[in-house]
């Protein structure tokens, strides 16, 4: 599986959060290894975790995983 780069981590420094104290806001909780993992693409987040990053860094799911929208060229 071919996991899209993502910038959960760029957000979380933006907003001075660490790693366990991201994973702790969840409920339940996610551990750090977890966040590090969805930050690293070693994992894809499910929806419902992505939209709780995504409220929790003050951004968008799509502000966290931008789509690359092809061109249309091969």
């Amino acid at each position: 599986m071919n996991i899209p780069n993502n910038n959960i981590s760029s957000k979380r420094k933006e907003a001075g959060v660490k790693q366990a104290d991201l994973g702790r806001a969840f409920d339940p909780p996610l551990s750090q290894v977890a966040v590090s993992y969805h930050e690293r693409g070693k994992r894809l987040p499910d929806v419902y975790q992505a939209l709780v990053y995504a409220q929790i860094l003050g951004c968008t799911v799509e502000d966290l995983f931008p789509l690359s929208v092809p061109d249309g060229k091969n």
